[in-house]
């Protein structure tokens, strides 16, 4: 008997159906490429192309506005945005995210505001005058301790490749330039030989550039390590090139290699790793500096800031104690 094959049950065929825009979404997409593309066309305030690390900080903040919109059933652009709807996405984030975190989001969406506003005549959110404000609160920036710092100098003592860079390297960030400067610097920029010893600070980001006096102990340091750095196997030409380089490449350290260069070091002076970072040599600097004596506008011109806040801000970590032991020296409790 032929056996006949069962059919398979009978479908309906499928009627596709459009997919609806939901809440705006392509309307956003729209403004959000908009933004993109006239971030790529034009220059920063310092007349410079925006980089592309700074756009794609925009574009993450655009993106979670976006998403964002788009839960609470948004049904159109950006430009339809309500004051109330932007204050409540910024508390919302801040509720799953740290108030720091939500600072820097919020300030990644000022240039996308200000865009908005220019491209669709709208008022400009970033200045409407009920918009919530997020400040990171002013706790005072952290120093480094003498015993800290004297335990990194003491560890790095040795005679190898890698001790007399970082000694010497670790010493340059005692005068409080910034992460970005010292690995911008070249053998070129020392000036070992006049009587006033220096190193220069090429101006980064529209910044000016500047000198740093150096001392005995930081000449010695250099000096041995322009030694040894003179007879790496890669070095062609000793008197020119990148100041700090790595042993096995010979290429120029980068800001990442800093940062774990010092939390390594730390480690093995007996600190945990966390306590160190390259901007806390800054901010010890400022308060050193006032400590001792030197006036403002000295720190300022040492650390390159144009902006007296910015003494003020770096200054306040110790400025307590700088202002118990001025008074004391001054005899003002004992006036009567």
């Amino acid at each position: 008997m032929t056996t006949v094959p069962s059919r398979a049950p009978h479908r309906p065929a499928r009627t596709l159906r459009a997919v609806p825009d939901t809440a705006g979404q392509s309307a956003r997409t729209e403004q959000r490429d908009l933004f993109a593309d006239s971030l790529r066309a034009e220059n920063s305030k310092r007349g410079k192309p925006y980089s592309e690390r700074t756009i794609g900080a925009y574009l993450d903040a655009v993106d979670s506005l976006a998403r964002w919109l788009t839960r609470t059933g948004h049904p159109d652009g950006f430009d339809t945005m309500t004051i109330g709807q932007f204050n409540t996405y910024l508390a919302d984030y801040l509720k799953g995210h740290t108030l720091g975190g939500t600072v820097t989001k919020q300030g990644n969406l000022r240039m996308f505001l200000k865009h908005i506003a220019e491209e669709y005549d709208t008022d400009n959110l970033w200045t409407h005058p009920k918009r919530n404000s997020y400040g990171r609160h002013e706790a005072h920036p952290p120093v480094l301790s003498p015993d800290l710092i004297t335990a990194l100098l003491k560890v790095t003592s040795g005679k190898t490749f890698e001790d007399r860079r970082d000694h010497a390297l670790i010493r340059v960030l005692l005068h409080g330039p910034r992460r970005t400067e010292v690995t911008s610097m070249r053998v070129e920029h020392l000036d070992l030989a006049s009587v006033i010893r220096t190193f220069a600070v090429i101006g980064l980001k529209g910044r000016p550039s500047r000198r740093i006096d150096l001392g005995d102990r930081d000449v010695l340091a250099l000096k041995r390590w322009l030694n040894l750095r003179a007879r790496h196997r890669r070095i062609r030409t000793p008197g020119e090139g990148a100041l700090w380089i790595a042993d096995k490449t010979g290429a120029a350290l980068k800001g990442d290699g800093i940062y774990q260069m010092l939390r390594r070091r730390a480690v093995q002076a007996g600190y945990p790793p966390e306590v160190i970072r390259p901007h806390l040599f800054r901010h010890t600097m400022a308060h050193e500096a006032l400590s001792s004596g030197l006036s403002e506008s000295e720190v300022m011109a040492k650390a390159g800031w144009k902006d007296r806040a910015m003494v003020d801000r770096y200054g306040a970590s110790m400025a307590e104690q700088r202002a118990l032991e001025a008074f004391a020296r001054s005899g003002f409790s004992d006036r009567y």
